[in-house]
C-alpha cells in the first residue's frame, strides 16, 4: 500500500492537504505543528475512531482529542495506491456522537465501489493487520515510551517494523522500557509520577479549553445574528447581556444606536473588561453591587461598590447618566433584613447622581402568592427612587401599582394614566367556587398535615422550634433509647413530613429551613452519644456555585437541608473554577457532586464543570439546580439529575447514597 495523498479535518488541521511522493518522505516541522494529528489522522482513515473510549485520568480519548478547532465536523480523504490500483477512502460525521463513521470507498476518479472495504475492516483489508499492530509497528515514537539508544531495544524495535511479530520482539521491549520506567521514578524519590500528573492534567485543561474556545466562538457569532435579527423586527433599545466579553464587543461593533449593557461589578477583571467597551462603543451600563468578596450584607457597602465603579468609569470619560446601579435584590425568605437592605441601598444610590435598576421578583422567592409582596416592594422601591424594574409587564398587579404610584405622587395629569389603563384592564374574574364539604379523615389518621402531640422531638422538628429539639433529642438519649433509634424514628420522619408538606404547597421556604435548622440542632446534640465511625467521615458531597456566580442562598438551603438528612457535606463556596471542584472530588473520591447556578451567563460554566469531572475519569454523580437551570439543560450539558428544588436534591442523594 502506498500513500498518495491525504486531507483532513481532524484536531488543528482544517482542510490542510498532505501529498506524499514514491519512497521515503521526510517532514522537517516544529514541535506542535502537527506531525502527530496527521499521524492520528491517518489511523483514523484507515481503521476509524473508537466511540467507546473515555476520558480517565491522564488520557484523552481521539473522538475529543482530535475534535476540529475550527468548529467543523470531524471529516478526511485518503488516496492511496493498492496492487497498482488508485484508492480514494472518504469519512465524514453525520452524527455528532459518531465521529467519521460515514464511510465510502471508491476507485479514484470513479463512482465504483472497492469491493471488500467496509468502515469496520478497510484497515485490516489494506493492512493486513490490526489496528493495535498497525499503531505499535508504524508510529515508533507516537506511543508513551521512549525510545533509547541501546542497540538491543534498537534491534527488537527493528523486528516490529519489519515483520509486525508482536510477541517475538515487542512484548519483551515493552517489559524492559517500563521497568526502567519505575527505575527512574523511585531514583527520584517519586517525583516522576507527580509530575506525569501534571502534565496529563494540563494536557485535559488546556484540550478542555480549545473545545470553550471553539464553543464561545459559535455563541459570539449566534449572539451577534440573534442581534441583527432583532433590530430588523424590532426598533425598541436591546440589552445585551453576556459574560463572554469578545462576544459582546462584536454585539456591541454592529449595534444600530445605543444598547444597554449587563453588566459590570466592582471585581478588577470585570472593570478592566467592561468599562473599555462602553467608552468605546458607547451605551448605557448596568452596575452590579457586588466585587471578588460578594455581595455584602449592608447597603453602605454596596453603595461603596457603586462609587468605586462610578469613579472608575468617569476615570474613562463614561459620564454618570449612562449608568444605572443595581441594588441586588435578596429573598426576604432567606434573610428579613433583606429587602429593607436593597431599598436603603437605592436611596445611597440616586444620592450619587445615577439610574437604579432592580430584578423585583427575587424578593418573593420561596414564599406563596408572590405577586403581593412583588407588588409592595415594587412600589417600595418606586419610592426610594427605582428607575429600571425588571418586572412582568403583562401582570396586571404589577402594572397597577406602577399607574397608581405614579398618581399618588402626582406624576400622573389628572389620573389620566391611571384612569386609562383601569378602563382597558380586562378582569378575567372567574365566579367564586362554591367550598367543597371537608373530607373526613381516614380512619385512625389525623387530618392535618404535622403531628398534634406538642411535646415530642418529631413536633418540635415540624414547627422549626431548635432549643426544644434539642432539649427533647439529649433527654430521648439520656433516657437509654438507641440514638439510631430515635434519628430514624423521629428526625427522618419529621424532616419527610415537612418536605411533603413543602412539596404540596402546604409549607414554604421559610418553614423547611426552620424545620430543617431544628433537626440539625438536634442531631448535633445526638452525634456525641455517637460512636466515631457513625458520627464522623469523608465528605459524601461537593456542592459549589459555579465559577461567575456569587449567588449561593439557594446552594446554602441544599447544604442545610442535606445536612439535616445526616449527609456529610464538603461546601466549596460560590464563584468556584472547574479545576477546583475536579480538585476536590479527587482527592476526597467524592460520590456526589452538586451544581448550583443562578443567571444565565454563568450557566456555561457549569457545563464546563461537567465535561471536566468526565475528563479527569471521576466516577461520580452530579446534580443541578439554579433559578436558570431547566431539565433540557440538564440533559444537554450531561447531567445526571436535574432538581427543581432543595428537596428534590435530598431525594436524589438518598438514591445516589442511601439513606
Amino acid at each position: 500500500m502506498i500513500i498518495r495523498h491525504m486531507q483532513g479535518t481532524f484536531g488543528t488541521l482544517d482542510g490542510e492537504q498532505l501529498r506524499l511522493d514514491t519512497g521515503l518522505n521526510i517532514i522537517y516541522a516544529p514541535n506542535e505543528s502537527g506531525k502527530s494529528t496527521w499521524c492520528a489522522f491517518l489511523r483514523a482513515m484507515l481503521y476509524g475512531i473508537d466511540t467507546s473510549q473515555r476520558a480517565r485520568a491522564g488520557f484523552v480519548p481521539d473522538k475529543q482529542k482530535y475534535a476540529p478547532w475550527s468548529g467543523k465536523p470531524m471529516a478526511g480523504e485518503l488516496e492511496l495506491e493498492q496492487d497498482g490500483k488508485r484508492i480514494t477512502i472518504r469519512r465524514w460525521t453525520e452524527a455528532a456522537n459518531a465521529p467519521m463513521r460515514a464511510f465510502s470507498a471508491v476507485y479514484t476518479g470513479t463512482d465504483i465501489p472497492v469491493p471488500g472495504l467496509t468502515a469496520n475492516d478497510a484497515g485490516e483489508q489494506l493492512t493486513g493487520v490490526s489496528a493495535e499492530v498497525f499503531q505499535r509497528s508504524a508510529f515508533i515514537g507516537q506511543g508513551g515510551l521512549v525510545v533509547t539508544g541501546t542497540p538491543e531495544l534498537e534491534r527488537r524495535i527493528s523486528a516490529i517494523v519489519t515483520s509486525g511479530e508482536e510477541a517475538s520482539s515487542y512484548t519483551e521491549a515493552d517489559a524492559q522500557l517500563r521497568a526502567w520506567l519505575r527505575r527512574r521514578r523511585s531514583g527520584q524519590h517519586g517525583a516522576l509520577p507527580e509530575l506525569e500528573q501534571r502534565i496529563a492534567d494540563t494536557e485535559t485543561q488546556l484540550h478542555r479549553l480549545e473545545r470553550n474556545a471553539q464553543e464561545q466562538a459559535a455563541c459570539a457569532a449566534e449572539l451577534r445574528e440573534t442581534e441583527a435579527e432583532l433590530q430588523t423586527v424590532t426598533d425598541l433599545p436591546l440589552q445585551i447581556d453576556t459574560s463572554d466579553f469578545t462576544a459582546m464587543e462584536r454585539a456591541m461593533r454592529i449595534y444600530n444606536g445605543k444598547p444597554l449593557i449587563n453588566s459590570v461589578n466592582g471585581k478588577e477583571e470585570s472593570l478592566n473588561a467592561i468599562l473599555p467597551l462602553v467608552k468605546k462603543y458607547g451605551g448605557g451600563l448596568v452596575c452590579l453591587a457586588l466585587d471578588d468578596n460578594g455581595i455584602p450584607a449592608t447597603a453602605e457597602g454596596r453603595v461603596a461598590i457603586a462609587e468605586k465603579i462610578i469613579a472608575r468609569a468617569e476615570a474613562l470619560g463614561i459620564p454618570r447618566r449612562e449608568l444605572l446601579v443595581d441594588g441586588l435584590t435578596m429573598p426576604v425568605s432567606a434573610g428579613g433584613d433583606n429587602a429593607k437592605v436593597t431599598l436603603a441601598t437605592l436611596a445611597g444610590a440616586k444620592k450619587l447622581g445615577v439610574k437604579t435598576a432592580l430584578g423585583v421578583s427575587n424578593v418573593s422567592f420561596g414564599l406563596p402568592k408572590r405577586d403581593h409582596l412583588n407588588q409592595a416592594f415594587f412600589t417600595m422601591a418606586l419610592y426610594q427612587g427605582l428607575d429600571g424594574a425588571i418586572i412582568n409587564p403583562m401582570s396586571a398587579a404589577m402594572m397597577g401599582a406602577f399607574k397608581s404610584y405614579r398618581a399618588l405622587l402626582g406624576l400622573d395629569d389628572q389620573c389620566q394614566e391611571y384612569m386609562t389603563y383601569m378602563e382597558n384592564l380586562k378582569e378575567a374574574a372567574p365566579a367564586p367556587a362554591k367550598a367543597a364539604p371537608a373530607a373526613a379523615p381516614a380512619e385512625g389518621r389525623a387530618p392535618a398535615a404535622l403531628p398534634k402531640a406538642e411535646n415530642t422531638l418529631n413536633y418540635s422538628v415540624c414547627k422549626g422550634l431548635k432549643e426544644a429539639a434539642a432539649a427533647q433529642a439529649k433527654e430521648l438519649a439520656e433516657g437509654g433509647r438507641e440514638i439510631l433509634d430515635i434519628i430514624n424514628g423521629e428526625l427522618v420522619p419529621a424532616l419527610d413530613e415537612v418536605g411533603k408538606a413543602f412539596e404540596k404547597g402546604k409549607l414554604f421556604l421559610p418553614q423547611l429551613l426552620m424545620s430543617a435548622e431544628a433537626a440539625k440542632e438536634a442531631f448535633q446534640v445526638l452525634k456525641e452519644y455517637l460512636p466515631a465511625t457513625e458520627s464522623h467521615g469523608a465528605p459524601q458531597i461537593v456542592l459549589a456555585t459555579v465559577k461567575g456566580d456569587i449567588h449561593d442562598i439557594g446552594k446554602n438551603i441544599v447544604k442545610v437541608l442535606l445536612e439535616s438528612y445526616r449527609f456529610r457535606v464538603l461546601d466549596l463556596g460560590k464563584d468556584v473554577p472547574p479545576e477546583a471542584i475536579v480538585e476536590a472530588v479527587r482527592a476526597q473520591k467524592i460520590p456526589l457532586v452538586g451544581l448550583s447556578a443562578l443567571m444565565t451567563t454563568t450557566a456555561p460554566y457549569m457545563k464546563e464543570t461537567i465535561q471536566a469531572l468526565h475528563e479527569a475519569g471521576l466516577e461520580c454523580k452530579v446534580v443541578v439546580g439554579g433559578a436558570v437551570i431547566t431539565q433540557d439543560y440538564a440533559d444537554e450539558i450531561r447531567a445526571d439529575h436535574y432538581a427543581a428544588d432543595a428537596m428534590e436534591t435530598v431525594h436524589y442523594a438518598q438514591e445516589v447514597l442511601g439513606g
